[in-house]
């Protein structure tokens, strides 16, 4: 198990909405016991990937949270987060 220093990131991901927008999501990140990496999105439920390495995790992350994001755009549900910084 990482070390909680070890366990927190920012995965910042591009989406557009009726603007322009950049969203940012807590990305919790752990090593199972095989050493891939998981990350999990909190303020997304069920949103989730892993990856070989860190680098490849933060990628798979970005595509994850986008397939979530246009799911929510796609089922009329609105985007569960508590901030959003816009950009103009």
């Amino acid at each position: 198990m990482a070390s909680a220093s070890e366990r927190f990131y920012i995965c910042s991901c591009h989406i557009v909405i009726a603007i322009s927008e950049i969203m940012q999501f807590r990305v919790l990140i752990e090593r199972d016991e095989d050493g891939v990496y998981v990350g999990k999105v909190p303020d997304l439920p069920g949103c989730a990937t892993e990856g070989k390495t860190k680098k490849e995790l933060m990628k798979n992350m970005k595509e994850a949270i986008q397939a979530y994001m246009e799911s929510l755009k796609k089922h009329g549900d609105p985007i569960p987060v508590e901030s959003v910084q816009i950009s103009v």
